[in-house]
Formats: structure tokens, sequence, C-alpha cells
């Protein structure tokens, strides 16, 4: 098939290419791009929708394969974009300038974007349904952008959520914070990119290319020329932890901002109302983990507004499935004992969060809620929680 035969096939089939790219960052579950299929008008029956993933395939534009989730292959499949279909969309004249997306030995981006589409469906879409009379792909990414969410961003993409995001609340930022942070990302991505090209150890993830990956620790590794580093450097690893927090670290962790939006209480005083989602899509992250990114998330943000602008932060933890988000619930209710007396000293959440300098006038402004988006039976053909992490 000519290049020309296949630019005519991503024209007519350009509205799914668009979707996978956009809100799956290249790759999507086939069962929702359906679904995506259905609502935005594109076709009503499946056995056409099987016809036009068909045809995109026979061209090369995308790639069809078994969904595998915890080394278990479902009877699921999904689709990646290949580097045609990439080319074509961002206006390449080679495939050779763009990445093809590789076929990673672990599940970590099609859950990723398993769950972010599993948002977008069912809080972003209905949304649009209750005032438009026809949903598009523009309203969806129109309202992630107006709610300021970070769902749309990917990792290592933190300076520039910071950048075209965060400027629109100008007027309550800390500037000398904010600057402060947004010179780290920068020249933590000049060093990465200088990785990069060192040639693919560095791009495979190995070697140097690791050395600069944007993690919590990316920023104590880097060499960095402001005046009052060296005195951050002898501060305990816990505070440095949580003043080198940034946007990297949370899309690092799987954690998006849902939604940041200026609110008025009953007094016409102004607050900033921050929604976060903690995706666990390994199963694996435990009461104390999630505890110390929420402190950080807080900590983070409250460095980047003034000190009168107050803060309420709502915290969504999104599970596979009712019996994990019980699991992690419960964990997060147990009660701490003195290890001598046996005294209750609260629970798991509440000491996690205040040892790592939440304040009860900090935690009055932070509420977490457990919550699952019915993963298992959903896409994983029922398989129960405790199964998918055993090895």
């Amino acid at each position: 098939m000519t290049n020309k035969e296949k630019e005519t096939i991503c024209q007519r089939y350009k509205a799914y290419l668009q979707i996978i790219y956009r809100l799956g960052n290249k790759v999507i579950i086939m069962k929702q791009l359906f679904a995506y299929a259905k609502v935005l008008g594109i076709t009503e029956t499946y056995s056409v929708f099987l016809g036009h993933i068909h045809e995109m395939v026979s061209a090369e534009i995308v790639r069809q394969e078994a969904f595998t989730a915890y080394n278990k292959v479902t009877s699921l499949h999904m689709i990646t974009l290949r580097k045609f279909g990439i080319r074509y969309l961002e206006g390449k004249q080679n495939s050779q300038d763009v990445g093809a997306v590789p076929k990673s030995n672990t599940n970590e981006r099609i859950l990723i974007s398993l769950y972010k589409n599993c948002y977008i469906l069912k809080i972003i879409v209905p949304r649009i349904m209750k005032t438009e009379t026809k949903v598009t792909l523009e309203c969806i990414v129109s309202i992630l952008e107006s709610d300021k969410s970070t769902l749309l961003f990917n990792k290592n993409q933190g300076l520039e959520y910071m950048t075209h995001y965060l400027s629109s609340f100008e007027k309550y930022l800390d500037r000398g914070s904010y600057e402060w942070d947004i010179k780290e990302l920068q020249l933590v991505k000049s060093k990465r990119m200088e990785g990069l090209k060192k040639g693919s150890k560095a791009s495979s993830g190995k070697g140097v290319g690791n050395h600069f990956s944007c993690n919590d620790n990316a920023l104590k590794k880097a060499d960095y020329k402001f005046e009052d580093n060296r005195e951050r450097y002898k501060i305990a690893d816990k505070q440095r932890k949580m003043d080198f927090y940034t946007f990297d670290s949370m899309l690092t962790a799987f954690i998006y901002i849902a939604q940041m939006k200026l609110r008025y209480d009953e007094n016409g005083d102004c607050y900033l109302a921050i929604t976060i989602l903690i995706f666990d899509i390994n199963n694996k992250k435990d009461i104390y983990s999630i505890a110390t990114h929420i402190a950080c998330v807080y900590k983070m943000l409250k460095r980047y507004y003034m000190d009168d602008m107050r803060l309420n932060l709502k915290v969504g933890v999104v599970s596979l499935d009712e019996e994990a988000s019980k699991l992690v619930q419960a964990e997060a209710d147990k009660v701490v004992r003195d290890p001598r007396s046996k005294e209750a000293r609260g629970k798991w959440l509440e000491n996690t969060l205040s040892a790592w300098g939440i304040t009860p006038q900090d935690r009055d402004c932070i509420q977490v809620h457990y919550t699952h988006y019915d993963i298992t039976d959903r896409f994983l053909e029922g398989k129960k929680y405790l199964n998918l992490i055993r090895k």
C-alpha cells in the first residue's frame, strides 16, 4: 500500500486517530474506543466499528493486540498508533521523525489509559451531554482544559502543565516558589534531553538516561546553580521530598488533578478547590504511600500559592474494583496502637499525614474518598483483585 493510500485512510478515520492520540497517549482499550465512537456519532454498530479498525490495521496505521493485565491475557484488545498514524497527526514528513510506541513488557501505559478514559467516559462525557446537543473530542478537551486537569499530560510533562495552566491563577501565585520550581524543571528537562541524545542506552531508560529521569530524586541529582540549594541539601530526606515534590512527581506516581477551580464561600471569601485522583493501577500502594503523596501534593500546592489563599483538597483513591477499594479503606481506617501500652493513637491515615507535616488545620481542608471504576468485571473478565496481584 502506498503512502498516499495510507494518508487517505488516515483522513477517513482521523476521528479515531485523534481519540487514541489525545485521550489515550497513543494507546487505548478497543472497548473504550467503541464507546467514544458511539457517543461522538462516528458509528452506532460494533460490526461497522470492527470494519473501520480492520482497515486501519491492514494499512499499518494502528496495531491491534491482546490486552494483557498483570501478566494475564484477557479476551479484550487494545489499539496502538503505529508510526505512520503518529506522523500523520503530527504533520511530519517522514516516519523517521516520530518515535514508535514500544511493545512494553509491562502494562503500565495501557492501564493509565484505561483509568483516564474510565474517568472521561463516566464524568466528563455526561457533563457535556447535559449542556450540549453533541459530544465532540473538542468539547472533551475543552472541559479538561477548563478544569485545569492534568489528565491530558503524561510523565515528564509537569513543566508544560505549570506554564500553560497555573499561570491562569497568576494573581494568587507565590511568584518566588512558582518560578523556582519552573527553573528546576527546565533544568531537569534539559538534562534529560542531553541524556536522550547519548544513544539507545539512554533512551531505553538505562545508564545516563535513567539518571535524568524525572522522579522524586531527580531534582537532588542534577547540578543546580541556585544560591540556596546548598542549604536545602542539609535538610532531612522527608522534608526534601516535600520541598522537591512537583507536578512531575505527581504524574510519575499516577496522580492527576481532575479539577482546579476558584470558589467562594458563604462569606464571599475566595478559596481554591482542587480534586485529585490517585490511580492505584498496580494494586500495591499501601496507605503509607497514599498518605505521603497526599501530604506532598498539599504542601506543593501551598508552596505555589500565597499564604492567604485557602486550599480545599479532595482526594479520590481509585482502585480496580469494590473489593480492592474496601481493602485500601480498611487499611486507612486501621487503628494505630502504642506498641507498649496498646493505647489507641488514631487511624493509620491520620497518623501518617500528621507525620508528614499535615497539621489539624490542614487536615480540615483535605477530604479523602475511596472509589473504583469496576475495572475487574468490565475489563478483566471478573478476575478478582487478590488473584491479580498473586505472582
